[in-house]
């Protein structure tokens, strides 16, 4: 199973939610390897920091060379039941390589007109890439990340990705502090805190994805999108 997660645009999460999810995965008692194509190698530095036993078990391979991304995908997937390429965040082949392998696209999404344009975008690459394989549909859904669920632009956003014409998850990655003291300690909020609000959104989320593989996403007409008029907002 290989889950690529994408976005055209810098700074919606990437790396947050593959670090999390894959640590979800490895705890739920599966085989995981982690592909780290972002330049920057934000994922391999999270990694090797390393603490309270986050990534244990977990395989993980740095690789910037675009042309090698799907070599390095295959190569993965024969050891572990599930590969997560955390794909660097512009529009670039490597993006198309990811999504073209990919079982599954998850596409992090913030609360800004930006961030909608570039999910949007990132579709538009999803679908390229499955014109190009020749292989139908590659399911695909966009995770909004860093978010206040409680804002009327959160639910703004959903209406928007919506009329675009993309899924959402039900549930998101709310804005909160342990993230950031999580991958200074190089852990993650199922260790550092695993009763919290936090960690229970990345198993949520991950529950979520594995339903929608193992069982197919719906359709965009089944999606139920939040009503805008009424919300409690901010």
């Amino acid at each position: 199973m290989i889950i690529a997660l994408s976005s055209t645009k810098g700074g919606p999460g990437k790396t947050t939610a593959t670090a999390c999810l894959a640590d979800f995965f490895a705890l739920e008692g599966r085989k995981v390897a982690v592909l780290d194509t972002d330049p920057n190698q934000n994922m391999t530095n999270w990694y090797g920091k390393s603490q309270d036993g986050a990534f244990e078990g977990i395989v993980l391979r740095s690789q910037d060379d675009e042309d090698k991304i799907i070599d390095d995908t295959e190569a993965l997937s024969a050891e572990a039941e599930i590969v997560l390429i955390d794909v660097a965040g512009v529009a670039s082949r490597s993006l198309l390589y990811a999504a073209g392998i990919a079982d599954f696209v998850v596409i992090p999404c913030g609360t800004s007109e930006d961030d909608i344009i570039e999910t949007a975008k990132t579709r538009d690459f999803v679908v390229n890439a499955a014109k190009l394989s020749r292989r139908g549909d590659i399911p695909h859904v966009a995770l909004l990340s860093r978010v206040d669920p409680q804002t009327m632009v959160y639910i703004h956003t959903k209406v928007q990705l919506h009329q675009h014409g993309l899924r959402t998850l039900r549930r998101s990655l709310t804005q909160r502090t342990v993230y950031q003291k999580a991958r200074f300690y190089g852990t993650t909020p199922l260790r550092f805190e695993p009763k919290g609000q936090a960690a229970d959104d990345i198993r949520a989320v991950g529950r979520e994805i594995l339903a929608m593989i193992e069982h197919g996403a719906p359709s965009i007409e089944e999606v139920e999108v939040p009503e805008v008029v009424g919300a409690v907002t901010k």
